[in-house]
């Protein structure tokens, strides 16, 4: 003879048998609330790159404009080192001595490249693309550096920032793309 507090404990389906699990129904309901709130937070997590590449585009843009207002150190140039193969971007004093050094001034030394930004592609003025090999700017105050434009992207390739450094003296400007996918 089963007691009530069984009785209440073991609840019986339809056909009287106990039941031991989640309805079918039940699964699906938990499926489709994980569903609407992916669906949801799935844009956020992918704008978070496009903010990376807008914010790093803008960091590059006016360390150029910095070091173009800096006075010229004597025996010291500096550059821009960009590896587009490595993916690489860094600011150092080439002496000349030839040793390279990373800058004193701490807006010099700090990253560029936010995680998940990529180098798409270097373009030099005179030498057109380079992808395969790490390609030193002179920037600053000297005469006669190149021009060069430097293109970023996000994870997913949906938004290219081009930084335009115009050959000379120390301007930089940032264009924007937005890269629509056709199903």
């Amino acid at each position: 003879m089963v007691n009530l507090a069984e009785k209440t404990r073991m609840q019986t389906s339809v056909r009287g048998t106990p039941h031991n699990g989640f309805t079918l129904l039940e699964l699906l309901l938990v499926l489709v609330i994980l569903g609407v709130s992916l669906g949801i937070l799935m844009p956020q997590f992918s704008a978070g790159s496009k903010s990376d590449v807008r914010q790093s585009a803008r960091i590059i843009a006016a360390t150029i404009r910095y070091l173009a207002d800096q006075p010229s150190k004597p025996g010291i140039q500096t550059l821009v080192v960009i590896n587009p193969n490595t993916n690489q971007l860094s600011i150092v004093d080439q002496h000349a001595s030839g040793e390279r050094t990373t800058p004193t001034d701490p807006l010099l030394s700090r990253p560029l490249l936010a995680k998940g930004v990529r180098i798409l592609s270097l373009e030099l003025e005179r030498q057109g693309i380079q992808q395969d090999k790490e390609v030193c700017i002179a920037v600053g105050r000297t005469n006669g550096f190149e021009g060069w434009t430097l293109t970023l992207t996000d994870r997913n390739n949906s938004l290219r920032l081009s930084i335009q450094v115009p050959g000379g003296y120390g301007n930089a400007n940032i264009s924007e793309e937005q890269i629509t996918r056709t199903p």
